[in-house]
């Protein structure tokens, strides 16, 4: 009785119909664009990707696969901090506080992605960086593939706890070695604009992170 009671627990139901919504979306970008599908799901072959799919119709970021996308890597951040959550100071156990996790993120994601266009555009920077942004958000794309799909087993199957975070130690490190592949060849080439390139490190990339820790950990503590 006591398992239908306490749905908020984060092995209750509410956690199968946030999979069951992302697998939902992980269907619907496939059945948009399948050859773009496939080619995100390549770990070390990017090139190839941004070769064929570096259009101005990929570079729509109002375009239903791209909305997707950022609905999913949104929802696959929230769910993996949300299993993780035991290593950090406040542990999360209720399905209000992965909503609320979830509703931080994708505001203050959108607001990034926004204020930074206005900025850029206002700069006459837009252009140039543009590409940088493209490949940041194909790579993020990526790894809220892979993360769906091991935060998947790791729910409902026998993943050894270790393994599960071994693998989510390596695709991060992972993604944060295809950040610097993208940055400093970047910021090699564009060296007289390298105010503009700290601004997109600093106040762009680093610190959202920074206001959603304290938005929805310090306050709670």
């Amino acid at each position: 009785m006591e398992d239908w009671i306490y749905k908020a627990d984060l092995r209750a139901d509410w956690m199968s119909l946030i999979f069951f919504i992302n697998i939902v979306i992980i269907l619907l970008m496939y059945r948009l664009a399948s050859n773009r599908f496939i080619g995100l799901l390549n770990l070390f072959s990017m090139h190839h990707y941004f070769g064929r799919f570096s259009h101005e119709k990929e570079l729509n970021y109002r375009s239903y696969f791209n909305i997707l996308s950022f609905l999913l890597i949104t929802s696959s951040l929230a769910m993996a901090y949300f299993s993780l959550s035991h290593y950090f100071p406040y542990t999360l156990n209720y399905s209000f506080e992965f909503v609320f996790l979830f509703m931080g993120l994708l505001v203050i994601l959108s607001l990034r992605f926004y204020l930074f266009q206005f900025i850029a555009k206002q700069l006459g920077f837009l252009n140039p960086i543009a590409p940088l942004i493209y490949k940041n958000f194909s790579y993020a794309t990526q790894l809220a593939i892979y993360l769906t799909a091991l935060l998947f087993f790791k729910n409902y199957s026998i993943l050894p706890a270790l393994l599960f975070e071994g693998i989510i130690f390596l695709l991060f490190t992972l993604w944060l070695i295809q950040q610097f592949r993208i940055i400093f060849p970047f910021f090699r080439a564009h060296l007289r604009d390298v105010i503009y390139i700290i601004l997109y490190l600093c106040a762009f990339k680093i610190a959202p992170w920074i206001w959603i820790y304290f938005m929805s950990i310090e306050t709670q503590l």
